[in-house]
């Protein structure tokens, strides 16, 4: 059932002129965000191996896995609760999951 709500992406320039709207079932969409923290999460890495100049972890200084360590945490964290957002979602007290798909309605705006 909570594949039957679907999340619209609408992706706008500054002037507010729209580009393309793209549809997500809401599952799928909350699956896009975490990719895309994912990704994050490796450009992190791959930034932080160029500045130690050394693809083995092990090798990194103390600061620097520490500061890896804390930063991989918190995004695998936030990764992992927006995935599993749709499926702990109320509205007015009531699971959307027992919610007709006709009631939810979610737009998301990119602005670029």
């Amino acid at each position: 059932m909570i594949n039957d709500y679907t999340v619209t992406v609408q992706t706008r320039r500054k002037n507010e002129t729209e580009i393309v709207n793209q549809h997500f079932t809401l599952p799928a969409y909350c699956h896009e965000l975490k990719t895309a923290l994912m990704r994050t999460l490796q450009d992190v890495e791959n930034c932080l191996i160029d500045l130690e100049q050394e693809s083995d972890k092990s090798m990194w200084s103390d600061d620097t896995k520490e500061s890896f360590a804390m930063i991989r945490r918190n995004l695998l964290n936030v990764a992992n609760s927006i995935e599993r957002l749709p499926f702990g979602m109320s509205y007015h007290g009531k699971p959307i999951g027992s919610m007709s798909s006709d009631e939810f309605q979610a737009v998301a705006t990119n602005n670029i």
